[in-house]
């Protein structure tokens, strides 16, 4: 009987700690109420972090075929490009991606002047994600 009581203790144990680890409820409730892409901007951010949002809604509005090189200036992978990264395109060398830009922050504003001086923005978010094409 002993046994049987802790067997069930640990058990129970267990079972409220893979619960409470991995979030279960939340995450069951956000798989019934968000869609696929919802959830995707939820985790990678629409104009934050990698941009996921920011990505789609460039290839949607612009019916992009080509691969565009990205650059973000926050910690996260310097490239988002893989998101929508296409296998038989090119990269276009004429655009240019920016994501988490802060013109207030010194180091942002100058690496941006000194690249990116020869591009026009096509498309801005505010002012944190841009699309910029080469002038001609």
């Amino acid at each position: 009987m002993n046994k049987n009581i802790n067997f069930f203790a640990v058990n129970l144990i267990v079972i409220f700690f893979t619960v409470y680890a991995f979030n279960l409820p939340i995450n069951f409730y956000n798989i019934l109420k968000n869609d696929y892409d919802k959830r995707i901007v939820n985790i990678y951010g629409f104009c934050e972090k990698e941009s996921y949002g920011y990505l789609k809604q460039l290839n949607e509005k612009f019916k992009i075929n080509t691969n565009i090189t990205s650059f973000n200036f926050e910690d996260f992978p310097k490239s988002s490009s893989v998101f929508f990264y296409k296998v038989n395109y090119k990269f276009d060398k004429s655009k240019f991606i920016i994501l988490n830009y802060n013109s207030d922050d010194k180091h942002h504003k100058d690496y941006f002047d000194k690249n990116f001086f020869n591009y026009k923005v096509i498309d801005n978010y505010k002012n944190k994600c841009l699309f910029l094409e080469k002038r001609v």
